[in-house]
Formats: structure tokens, C-alpha cells, sequence
């Protein structure tokens, strides 16, 4: 069937019109790029979609238990070592006023309220926020449901009260024996500065609940904890207030004294977005350089890249416009889609800018023609077995990984369209001719001579060398999705981070979500045993700072009141003194007991556990104990996990999930498709073993350099077998070429095995340029990811670059060896 579409006739008319088809073409760009410039941005660290049940149910934690969102860290470090002093309690003072302040009107979907506030002055505005503010009330008061509320907190509230709550030591509650009664109330305020400053009265440090949470163990640090409204997944807002708080919070810190630290996942989100952003600015401009001067060198032709790049450019246009129409936004995984079009978009340019020795057309429009048409259907080929391997991608709950695979497969095909349609009207219109010379090139002559060499020892050697790499680093393979430890050592969020955790506990927070079916339930012996059975076990990992559920606050209320008469844990309370315990706990201001139990019918709970680090093999190591723990609860008893440090842990596992699937789907698929083509099982199975051998040792590789599989290095293996099999390909394509001369020629229905080594030969003579120029410009495309500050960005550049070349030369030195085992007339029925 594909042999039909060996001469497409549309060239034909391409060539002869060349301006009509470039004038369709730019009207088509400049719709595209119009498109493009309103695609939207999402950058969330949370790699499930919204209606993975794992984020359904972390939504519904965040309706349950108060303080729960996600949560800014802001720490204080005093310069002068002791934070209990007037300076320390202006600065909450002043941080609570002004953090309270902050808005996010200006981000207003509705753009006429958001026009009229950017024009208005500070009065006015002011005057704009008090309606807003008074019209949200009044909403949020006739609204019937709870669902209704959500969604109006989203259309205007976050934009309003973008920071839920504000928790610190002045509005947290500490609980004091005052000598006549005990206190539930905040314990840091004006009335106790001359004990501080006599060394008395810090009793806030004896508070197991306040140490690592909101002050250090040596009373030179305060943390504050801002709880946010604003939606996770809209990456605008939350960088917005980010920067609000960076630019009011740190000269206020400055003027008493401290030193401040930023933290938390919505910190970790923001930095994100800026390095890649940071990174795409860098990237576009370097790696346009990087290929045109190579396409330069070897082409050796001002024209040459000009031509590849188009292809490129105007795929990536379109592609960008499909995202907005779409709907698709930029995650940290599609920001660098350009990327990949630019260098994918050049690899049939370059085929088709390559000197062929069948070229002996007369004209200039001839010889395009036959060009086009000659490798017309390794082109589509290529194309279609490309964008399989990255449409393999989607088969995954990892939005990121999923939108990236769909439109890196999809601009695959769009860049074909454009190298069939586009590419020849422009080599009409430039009068591009290749130069003979320009496979003169010593690297490249030698591979193609040592190419020529078929020696089946020498492609046996070949694949137990890389298998014996694969073996040995297959033993120190493993799984991590970590996004800190990805920044560079000395970047601000990670050093910030560092600080944090050399003072608190943590600041990665996973929730151990405990309900029962009984009223009062959570509040049953048994069940108090089985949480505190769960903490010791979190507490017995290095990783965890600290942690806090209803035992907790129990126990600190009992050595309050009998401090002669300690209990070794709340399970061991009566009834009765528990509700005594919990009517003060509830009576207090800050309703603090509300962040871990659910009042009322007690049946809801949660222990929070407070990591220090968000790498996903160290969590699941922790979430993997706990589990043995909880896979056996009291009667009665449902336990869920959640929390970002868990979700982690989920996303790695959704990795996993999604290579598997990745690399079976494209097995599969590659296999059949190429044997269908060919109407061989053997020969489907021969074009895909060169690309299997070096794709298992780039996971040797991974395993030897210790580069773990994350959401960046996740994305090789639909590279390696959506560009990789390209070459397999292409030889097999020339092979079929010269065998049928060979065959015209000696006027012969079979062909002996010296025409089968002749027509290799004469193959790699005219693929190797092509391909080579191709992995070497795939390679230094690729390797301008190695700037990236972003751990998985370098190394996905770092793998795809070498995987490419050692696919391209696996590839010209072990298939040679391999065609000769499939019989000749098999593959000339194909």
C-alpha cells in the first residue's frame, strides 16, 4: 500500500508553484503564533490530574481538617541568637498585618473589575477591594452547598484571601499551668518580655506541639506557616503571591534583626517554573545556534539549516496553537516541547537535504521531486513509528508526562507534513542543490567504511559489550522523583531548605488520614494505640522532623495538669479525662486541636508526619513501614494516606507504571507495524533489536552514573524508540532501494547473496551521512539541556544525546550483519 506513495503528485505541483504553497504556509503560522502567544501555564509540582483519586481525596482532606492547604514556610532566624525579645514580637506583629493585606485582585478573571483596578489608586483600590469583599459575604451566605462555596471561593476568593490563615507563635495556642487554672491560649505576647529577658518564662520550648513547628529547640529561630486558598494548579497565582510576600516580607525581617527562608511546596512550584522558564529563554536562541552551525559544517551550504530549521519553526507554531485550542497548558515537562520539535522537526530535513547517488533528474525541480518521492515512504515510516513511541507516553496518570507524549507525537506528524509540502517548495524557491562534497568528512567516511564491513563477530561483540553494561548497572537501578534535591546545591530554594531543616522539622508534610465508623471512635483506646503505634514508627525514620496528631495534644494536656504524674502515651487515659481534656483543647481561640481531629463526633483523624526531604524513595521506604502498620487497623477502623510527601511517592509509582507500559506499547507496536510493512515477523523483530540492545543500556548507563528514573529521565525511552528506529529504518528502506536496481539490472527474480552484500553496501553509502547527521544533531540538540539548573532536565539531555548516538551506531554496525539473515525476496514483497 505504501508503495503508492512513493511519488506523491502533490510535490509535483509544490515545485512548480512554490510561492502559492509558502503563502499558504505563513498564513497558517501567523494563525498558529497568534494562538500560541495565549497558551496558558501550569507548572504545579502535583504530576496527577485533578481527577486522579489521589488528588480527589486530598481535596476532600482539605474540607475536613483545618490548615491542611498548601502552605508557605516563612522562618526568622534571629541574628542575635534569641528571638524572645520586642524585636521578635514586632516582627510577628508587623508580618501578620501586612501578610493580611496581600491580594490578588489584579489577577481577577472578570477583566473589567481587573482593568478598573489596575488603573485605580490606592484609595481607589482600596475602595474596590472593600466591595469585593463585601459582595463575596453576602455571596458566600446564599449559597445552598458546599460545592457551590468551592467554586466561588475559586472564581473570588482565592483572589481576595489568596492566604487562608496565618499560624505563628502569636496566634497559636499553648497550654500553661498559670498556678490557679490551665490556659489554652497563645503564650507569646508583651506582658511576659521582662521574664524573657530575666531568662524566665519561655515555656513555649517545653511545648513538644510548638518545638520544630513553630520555633526552634533553641529559641533562635520563629517560623511562620501561611495556609493558602489559592488553587495548587494555577501556577500564575501562587508565583504571584510569592513574590508579594518576598518583596513585603523580607525588609521587615531585615529592620528587626533576622535573616529570612522561604519554603514549602508552593515555594518549591514557584522555583520551578522560573528555572524552566529561565532555562527556555536560554535554550531556544543556543540551540538554533547549535544546529544551524553544524548543519553548516556538514552541508556545507548557507542554506541547509535555514531549510531544516523552518520545518522545525513552523511545527513547533502549529503545535503551540493546537495547545491553546486544545486547551493543553505548559507543565515542567511540555515547556520544553520546543525543544524536542526543533530537533526531531530537522531529522527528515536532513534525508532530504542529503546528496543522494540516485539523484539524476536533469532539473533542479526534478531532482526535488524525485527526492521527495524516493524517500517518501522511509519518511513516513519514520514518522508514524516516531510518533508512536511518544503517543506510548500517554498511557500514564502523570498529566505531564501524558500532554507531552500527545504533542510531541503529534507535532511528529506535522513536522512530516511540513518536510513533504513546505521543505520542497522552499528548496525550489532557494535553488538548494547538495554538495557531493559535503559527505567529505573524516569521521564520518571512516564509520561508513567501517560500516561497509559487515562482520557478524564484530556485531556479536557489539551487543554482549552493551548487554554486559546493562547487567552490570541493572543492579544499581532505581526510582526517585524528587524536585529540592533537583535544584542545584547552590540555588536559593534549596539552600533555604536546607536551613529550614537544620532548625525545624521539615516542611514536606504526609498525612495518615484515620476515620471509624463509630461515634467517639478515634477517641478509643485501641485506636489512640494504633496512632501512636504509626508515630513512633514515623519517628524512628531520619527523615522525619516531627510529628503531630490528637495523642499528642492529649498527652501535652496530661503533663500539664499532673506534671508529677506523666502518661507514656494518650492510650492509656481514662474517657472521662479525655473530655475534659478535649472541652479545653475546643475552648481554645486558635482552635488549633481542629488541624488533627475532626470535634463533634470524633470519627475523623489524621497524624501529621513532617519530612525533611520530598525524594520519593526515602518516603516510600517511610509510607512502606507505616503501611504494615496500617494494613491492620482496629475494627471499625479506614486508614488513607495523603499529603505532597505522599503524592510523591504515588507519582514515582505512576513513573514506573507509565515506562512499563511505555516501553511494552512500543515493543509491540514497532514490531507489528514494521512487520506488516515488511511481511515479515522476523524482519519486525530484526529492525527493533539494535534500538532495544542500546536502549537497555542507557538504563545500564542510569544505573552506573546512579541517575535515577524521574519525570525527566522517564521521557528516554519514548525518545529512544520514537527517533531511534528511524535509523533501523532508513537502511532498510536504502537496502530495498539498491537490491530492486541490482535486480532490474541483472534482469533477475532472485538475487544471490553477493547482490545481498552489494546492495548493503551500497545502502550504508547513502544512509550513513543522513544518519549520523541526524544522531549529531539530535545529540547537540539534546546537550544543550546540560545548562539546565534542574537535575532531571540535565539529565534527560545527558541520556537522549548519548542514547542517540549509540543507538545510530549500533544501529550502522549490528543491522548490516542482521539484514543478511532475512531472505531478499521477503523484504522486495513488502
Amino acid at each position: 500500500m505504501l508503495s503508492l506513495m512513493n511519488a506523491p503528485r502533490l510535490v509535483q505541483h509544490i515545485v512548480n508553484k512554490p510561492w502559492l504553497c509558502i503563502l499558504l504556509a505563513a498564513v497558517l503560522l501567523a494563525i498558529s503564533i497568534g494562538l500560541a502567544l495565549h497558551v496558558q501555564k501550569n507548572t504545579t509540582p502535583y504530576f496527577m490530574d485533578r481527577a486522579h483519586p489521589e488528588r480527589i481525596k486530598e481535596d476532600a482532606l482539605s474540607h475536613v481538617f483545618s490548615r491542611s492547604k498548601e502552605t508557605i514556610v516563612l522562618v526568622f532566624a534571629s541574628q542575635q541568637g534569641d528571638v524572645f525579645t520586642r524585636q521578635g514580637l514586632e516582627l510577628l506583629t508587623e508580618l501578620h498585618g501586612v501578610i493580611s493585606d496581600i491580594d490578588l485582585i489584579e489577577l481577577l478573571p472578570d477583566i473589567e473589575i481587573r482593568h478598573s483596578f489596575l488603573q485605580a489608586d490606592s484609595d481607589e483600590r482600596l475602595a474596590i477591594k472593600k466591595q469585593l469583599i463585601e459582595t463575596y459575604n453576602s455571596d458566600l451566605l446564599n449559597k445552598e452547598n458546599a460545592l457551590e462555596r468551592r467554586q466561588l471561593e475559586q472564581s473570588l476568593g482565592q483572589f481576595i484571601f489568596p492566604i487562608r490563615s496565618v499560624k505563628s507563635l502569636l496566634n497559636t495556642d499553648d497550654i500553661v499551668d498559670t498556678g490557679d487554672d490551665i490556659v489554652v491560649a497563645p503564650n507569646f505576647h508583651d506582658a511576659l518580655l521582662d521574664d524573657w529577658k530575666n531568662g524566665k518564662g519561655k515555656g513555649v520550648l517545653a511545648n513538644p506541639l510548638l518545638v520544630k513547628s513553630l520555633i526552634d529547640a533553641s529559641g533562635s529561630a520563629l517560623s511562620v506557616q501561611l495556609e493558602l486558598t489559592v488553587d495548587p494548579d494555577d501556577s500564575a497565582s501562587t508565583e504571584a503571591i510569592y513574590h508579594k510576600l518576598e518583596q513585603a516580607v523580607t525588609p521587615l525581617a531585615k529592620a528587626q534583626g533576622f535573616d529570612v527562608y522561604f519554603s514549602g511546596t508552593p515555594v518549591v512550584n514557584v522555583e520551578i517554573s522560573r528555572i524552566m522558564e529561565q532555562d527556555n529563554e536560554r535554550y531556544f536562541p543556543l540551540i538554533i545556534l547549535v544546529i544551524a552551525l553544524l548543519l553548516f559544517g556538514l552541508y556545507r551550504n548557507v542554506w541547509a539549516p535555514i531549510l531544516a530549521l523552518s520545518v522545525s519553526i513552523i511545527s513547533i507554531a502549529l503545535s503551540m496553537g493546537f495547545m491553546t485550542l486544545a486547551g493543553i497548558s505548559l507543565n515542567i515537562v511540555t515547556t520544553i516541547l520546543p525543544i524536542f520539535i526543533i530537533t526531531i522537526g530537522v531529522t527528515d530535513a536532513i534525508h532530504l537535504l542529503s546528496k543522494s547517488q540516485d539523484d539524476q533528474a536533469v532539473s533542479l525541480k526534478s531532482a526535488i521531486v524525485q527526492r521527495v518521492s524516493t524517500l517518501f515512504r522511509a519518511m513516513l515510516l519514520t514518522s508514524v513509528t516516531t510518533s508512536l513511541g511518544f503517543f506510548s507516553l500517554s498511557l500514564t496518570d502523570i498529566i505531564n508526562i501524558q500532554e507531552f507524549g500527545i504533542m510531541v507525537g503529534l507535532s511528529t506528524l506535522i513536522a512530516f507534513v511540513i518536510s513533504v509540502t513546505v521543505l520542497p517548495a522552499l528548496m525550489a524557491v532557494t535553488k538548494f542543490h547538495p554538495k557531493a562534497e559535503a559527505k567529505n568528512i573524516g569521521l564520518f567516511l571512516n564509520v561508513e567504511r567501517w560500516a561497509k564491513k559487515q562482520s557478524d563477530l564484530r556485531a556479536m561483540v557489539i551487543v554482549i559489550m552493551l548487554l554486559l553494561v546493562a547487567l552490570f548497572g541493572a543492579q544499581q537501578f532505581y526510582v526517585d522523583q524528587q524536585n529540592l534535591k533537583s535544584f542545584d546545591a547552590d540555588t536559593k530554594v534549596r539552600m533555604d531548605d536546607q536551613q529550614i531543616n537544620a532548625l525545624f522539622g521539615g516542611t514536606v508534610p504526609v498525612s495518615i488520614w484515620i476515620s471509624s465508623d463509630q461515634q467517639n471512635g478515634v477517641l478509643h483506646r485501641d485506636t489512640l494505640a494504633f496512632i501512636e503505634q504509626l508515630d513512633q514508627a514515623a519517628q524512628a525514620h531520619a527523615n522525619v522532623g516531627y510529628t503531630v496528631s490528637i495523642a499528642s495534644f492529649l498527652k501535652r494536656m496530661h503533663q500539664v495538669m499532673f506534671p508529677d504524674n506523666p502518661v507514656q502515651s494518650a492510650s492509656e487515659l481514662e474517657s472521662d479525662l479525655i473530655a475534659q481534656y478535649l472541652f479545653l483543647l475546643e475552648g481554645g481561640a486558635s482552635r488549633d486541636l481542629e488541624t488533627v481531629l475532626e470535634t463533634g463526633q470524633y470519627q475523623q483523624t489524621r497524624l501529621v508526619i513532617m519530612s525533611n526531604t520530598d525524594g520519593s524513595a526515602e518516603l516510600k521506604s517511610l509510607i512502606d513501614d507505616l503501611q504494615q502498620i496500617s494494613a491492620n487497623p482496629p475494627p471499625g477502623v479506614k486508614v488513607n494516606y495523603a499529603g505532597y510527601g505522599y503524592l510523591n511517592v504515588v507519582a514515582a509509582q505512576e513513573i514506573v507504571f507509565g515506562q512499563l507500559n511505555s516501553i511494552v506499547l512500543s515493543v509491540i507496536g514497532l514490531v507489528l507495524l514494521t512487520s506488516l510493512i515488511y511481511r515479515s515477523g522476523k524482519t519486525g523483530l530484526i529492525v527493533i533489536f539494535p534500538l532495544s540492545v542500546s536502549l537497555m543500556m542507557m538504563f545500564g548507563l542510569m544505573g552506573v552514573f546512579a541517575i535515577p528514573l524521574d519525570i525527566g529521565t522517564s521521557l528516554v525511552c519514548g525518545i529512544a524508540f520514537g527517533i531511534g528506529i528511524d535509523y533501523s529504518i532508513h537502511i532498510v528502506e536504502a537496502y530495498l532501494r539498491q537490491a530492486r536496481q541490482l535486480r532490474a539490472a541483472a534482469d533477475k527474480t532472485t538475487v544471490d547473496t553477493n547482490s545481498t552484500k552489494t546492495a548493503i553496501k551500497f545502502a550504508m553509502s547513502e544512509v550513513c551521512f543522513p544518519i549520523l547527521t541526524s544522531a549529531f544533531t539530535i545529540a547537540a540538540g539534546f546537550s544543550v539541556l546540560l545548562i539546565s539548573e534542574f537535575k532531571p532536565i540535565f539529565n534527560l539531555g545527558l541520556l537522549v544525546s548519548s542514547t542517540m548516538l549509540i543507538s545510530a551506531f549500533v544501529t550502522l554496525f549490528v543491522l548490516p550483519s542482521l539484514l543478511r539473515f532475512i531472505p531478499q525476496k521477503v523484504l522486495l514483497r513488502s
